[in-house]
Protein backbone atom coordinates (compact mmCIF):
# COMPACT_ATOMS: atom_id res chain seq x y z
CA UNK A 1 0.00 0.00 0.00
CA UNK A 2 1.50 3.54 -0.90
CA UNK A 3 0.35 7.18 0.52
CA UNK A 4 0.81 10.36 -1.55
CA UNK A 5 1.99 12.86 1.20
CA UNK A 6 2.08 16.63 0.72
CA UNK A 7 4.62 18.36 2.65
CA UNK A 8 4.02 21.98 0.91
CA UNK A 9 0.40 21.52 1.54
CA UNK A 10 -0.61 24.56 4.41
CA UNK A 11 -1.18 23.45 8.13
CA UNK A 12 -4.36 25.86 7.90
CA UNK A 13 -6.94 25.43 5.18
CA UNK A 14 -6.84 29.75 5.28
CA UNK A 15 -5.27 31.99 3.02
CA UNK A 16 -4.24 34.85 4.24
CA UNK A 17 -5.30 38.43 2.97
CA UNK A 18 -7.66 41.14 2.63
CA UNK A 19 -6.09 43.58 0.53
CA UNK A 20 -6.17 43.25 -3.52
CA UNK A 21 -5.30 44.92 -6.31
CA UNK A 22 -5.10 43.62 -9.93
CA UNK A 23 -6.13 43.62 -13.17
CA UNK A 24 -9.77 42.36 -13.91
CA UNK A 25 -10.12 38.78 -16.00
CA UNK A 26 -13.58 37.91 -15.87
CA UNK A 27 -17.06 39.51 -14.60
CA UNK A 28 -20.04 38.01 -13.93
CA UNK A 29 -23.21 38.70 -15.05
CA UNK A 30 -24.53 41.22 -12.49
CA UNK A 31 -21.12 43.52 -12.46
CA UNK A 32 -21.99 47.12 -13.68
CA UNK A 33 -19.21 49.58 -12.96
CA UNK A 34 -16.02 47.12 -13.79
CA UNK A 35 -15.08 45.36 -16.86
CA UNK A 36 -11.95 43.30 -18.44
CA UNK A 37 -8.76 44.80 -18.43
CA UNK A 38 -9.47 47.56 -15.47
CA UNK A 39 -7.13 48.09 -12.86
CA UNK A 40 -8.85 47.76 -9.83
CA UNK A 41 -7.93 47.78 -5.88
CA UNK A 42 -9.93 47.05 -2.89
CA UNK A 43 -10.80 44.86 0.51
CA UNK A 44 -12.08 41.76 0.10
CA UNK A 45 -14.42 42.83 3.14
CA UNK A 46 -16.50 45.46 3.64
CA UNK A 47 -15.72 46.24 7.02
CA UNK A 48 -12.29 43.77 8.08
CA UNK A 49 -12.72 45.41 11.47
CA UNK A 50 -16.14 43.83 12.55
CA UNK A 51 -15.31 39.98 11.82
CA UNK A 52 -14.39 39.86 8.39
CA UNK A 53 -16.42 37.08 6.29
CA UNK A 54 -13.57 36.24 3.58
CA UNK A 55 -9.80 36.25 3.37
CA UNK A 56 -7.67 34.87 0.46
CA UNK A 57 -5.91 37.90 -0.90
CA UNK A 58 -2.67 36.71 -1.17
CA UNK A 59 -3.27 34.17 -4.51
CA UNK A 60 -2.38 34.47 -8.27
CA UNK A 61 -6.85 34.66 -8.84
CA UNK A 62 -9.54 35.89 -6.65
CA UNK A 63 -12.98 36.66 -6.78
CA UNK A 64 -14.44 39.61 -4.97
CA UNK A 65 -17.92 41.69 -5.04
CA UNK A 66 -17.93 44.71 -7.26
CA UNK A 67 -19.00 47.73 -4.26
CA UNK A 68 -15.30 46.58 -2.71
CA UNK A 69 -13.29 47.07 -5.72
CA UNK A 70 -12.25 50.86 -6.67
CA UNK A 71 -10.46 52.16 -10.08
CA UNK A 72 -6.71 52.38 -8.87
CA UNK A 73 -5.28 55.52 -9.09
CA UNK A 74 -2.89 56.25 -12.48
CA UNK A 75 -0.23 57.29 -9.80
CA UNK A 76 -0.04 54.15 -8.11
CA UNK A 77 1.67 51.31 -9.02
CA UNK A 78 -0.56 48.03 -8.30
CA UNK A 79 2.23 47.42 -5.56
CA UNK A 80 1.30 50.18 -3.96
CA UNK A 81 -2.72 49.87 -3.87
CA UNK A 82 -2.53 46.82 -2.93
CA UNK A 83 -0.43 48.03 0.50
CA UNK A 84 -3.69 50.58 1.47
CA UNK A 85 -7.38 49.18 1.77
CA UNK A 86 -6.90 47.77 5.03
CA UNK A 87 -4.33 50.80 6.34
CA UNK A 88 -7.63 53.30 5.11
CA UNK A 89 -10.36 51.37 6.36
CA UNK A 90 -8.53 51.03 9.64
CA UNK A 91 -7.58 54.53 10.27
CA UNK A 92 -11.33 55.49 8.96
CA UNK A 93 -12.67 53.10 11.17
CA UNK A 94 -11.03 53.95 13.95
CA UNK A 95 -11.39 58.04 13.99
CA UNK A 96 -15.27 57.34 12.91
CA UNK A 97 -15.72 55.06 15.87
CA UNK A 98 -14.00 57.54 18.20
CA UNK A 99 -16.11 60.17 16.79
CA UNK A 100 -13.26 62.75 16.85
CA UNK A 101 -13.54 65.75 15.68
CA UNK A 102 -12.04 69.11 14.77
CA UNK A 103 -11.31 71.19 17.65
CA UNK A 104 -10.18 67.79 19.73
CA UNK A 105 -6.19 66.89 20.30
CA UNK A 106 -5.26 63.85 19.11
CA UNK A 107 -2.20 61.87 20.35
CA UNK A 108 -1.20 59.36 16.97
CA UNK A 109 1.61 56.62 18.65
CA UNK A 110 3.28 55.10 15.51
CA UNK A 111 2.11 57.80 13.41
CA UNK A 112 4.84 56.87 10.25
CA UNK A 113 3.15 53.35 10.40
CA UNK A 114 1.13 52.24 7.76
CA UNK A 115 -2.13 53.22 9.64
CA UNK A 116 -0.64 56.29 11.41
CA UNK A 117 0.33 57.94 8.19
CA UNK A 118 -2.55 57.78 7.24
CA UNK A 119 -4.49 59.18 10.21
CA UNK A 120 -2.01 61.77 10.59
CA UNK A 121 -2.00 62.57 6.45
CA UNK A 122 -5.91 62.63 5.92
CA UNK A 123 -6.86 64.13 8.93
CA UNK A 124 -4.35 65.91 11.61
CA UNK A 125 -2.43 67.83 8.85
CA UNK A 126 -5.42 69.77 7.63
CA UNK A 127 -6.65 70.14 11.30
CA UNK A 128 -2.82 71.75 12.35
CA UNK A 129 -0.94 68.86 13.67
CA UNK A 130 2.58 70.20 14.59
CA UNK A 131 4.01 68.16 17.44
CA UNK A 132 5.69 64.91 16.38
CA UNK A 133 7.40 62.67 19.46
CA UNK A 134 9.21 59.20 19.51
CA UNK A 135 7.06 57.48 21.91
CA UNK A 136 9.96 54.55 22.15
CA UNK A 137 11.92 58.08 24.01
CA UNK A 138 9.81 60.14 24.98
CA UNK A 139 7.12 59.27 27.94
CA UNK A 140 4.03 60.49 26.40
CA UNK A 141 2.48 61.14 30.54
CA UNK A 142 5.11 63.57 30.70
CA UNK A 143 4.27 65.83 27.94
CA UNK A 144 3.17 68.83 28.49
CA UNK A 145 0.55 68.88 26.24
CA UNK A 146 -2.93 67.32 26.72
CA UNK A 147 -5.33 64.82 24.18
CA UNK A 148 -8.77 64.46 23.96
CA UNK A 149 -8.02 61.32 22.05
CA UNK A 150 -4.73 58.50 21.56
CA UNK A 151 -4.84 57.02 18.23
CA UNK A 152 -2.86 53.63 18.77
CA UNK A 153 -1.37 52.11 15.47
CA UNK A 154 1.63 50.25 17.58
CA UNK A 155 0.00 48.58 20.46
CA UNK A 156 0.93 50.54 22.78
CA UNK A 157 -1.99 50.46 24.91
CA UNK A 158 -3.89 47.66 25.86
CA UNK A 159 -7.17 48.59 27.24
CA UNK A 160 -8.92 51.48 26.17
CA UNK A 161 -7.35 54.31 27.94
CA UNK A 162 -3.44 55.94 27.73
CA UNK A 163 -2.90 57.43 30.80
CA UNK A 164 -6.30 58.19 31.74
CA UNK A 165 -7.65 59.30 27.76
CA UNK A 166 -9.74 57.65 25.30
CA UNK A 167 -7.58 55.31 23.42
CA UNK A 168 -8.63 54.09 20.04
CA UNK A 169 -6.42 50.99 19.42
CA UNK A 170 -5.45 48.80 16.64
CA UNK A 171 -4.63 45.63 19.19
CA UNK A 172 -7.12 42.95 19.64
CA UNK A 173 -7.84 42.88 23.37
CA UNK A 174 -9.16 38.94 24.10
CA UNK A 175 -12.49 39.16 25.19
CA UNK A 176 -13.43 42.25 23.69
CA UNK A 177 -15.52 42.84 20.04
Amino acid sequence: MYFTINFLKPYFETIPGYDVAGVVENEGSQVKKLGVGDKVYGDLNEKSLDHPKQNGSLVEYTAVEENLLALKPKNLSLVKAASLPVAIETAYEGLHRSAFSAGESILVLGGASGVGTLVSQDLLKSLGAVLGIDYTKENIEELPEKFDLAFDAVRKARYGTVHGIACVSTAHVPGQA
